[in-house]
């Protein structure tokens, strides 16, 4: 078997742990994709207590492989961070016809009666809660 180097980088997926919120994970994470290890439990962390403290040691080696993989990263981080901040509290700006419409809609909570219902048609109730005319 003959191993090809490939000419474009390729994405990596993970999990990509908040370096303020969870610290321990973040630095496990940056050892694993972006070091060279076969075992966890001895590669990874060597003689450090902590994957912070070997991220440091290491961090050069990690900062340039993870440029050939992440363009922008700090962009897409700020980014991510902003959106989750972000509140979203006003919704009914979004589509406000449909809003009302949804709200008058969940106010009649009732099937209809015999005599609403056309001739030679029937209403069928929807989960929407939306009335729905279909011919017989």
């Amino acid at each position: 078997m003959k191993l090809v180097k490939g000419k474009k980088p390729k994405i990596i997926r993970s999990v990509r742990y908040h370096k303020d919120k969870d610290p321990e994970n973040h630095y496990r994470e940056q050892l694993m994709l972006y070091t060279s290890w076969r075992k966890e439990s001895s590669d990874l962390i060597k003689d450090c207590q902590t994957y912070q403290e070997r991220f440091e040691q290491v961090r050069d080696e990690i900062l340039c492989n993870r440029r050939q993989y992440e363009y922008h990263s700090e962009i897409l981080d700020k980014a991510m961070e902003d959106m989750n901040n972000a509140k979203y509290d006003n919704f009914d700006n979004v589509a406000p016809n449909a809003e009302h419409l949804n709200k008058q809609d969940c106010a009649v909570k009732q099937k209809p009666s015999a005599d609403d219902v056309l001739s030679k048609s029937r209403v069928v109730w929807e989960c929407s809660p939306k009335w729905v005319v279909n011919s017989i």
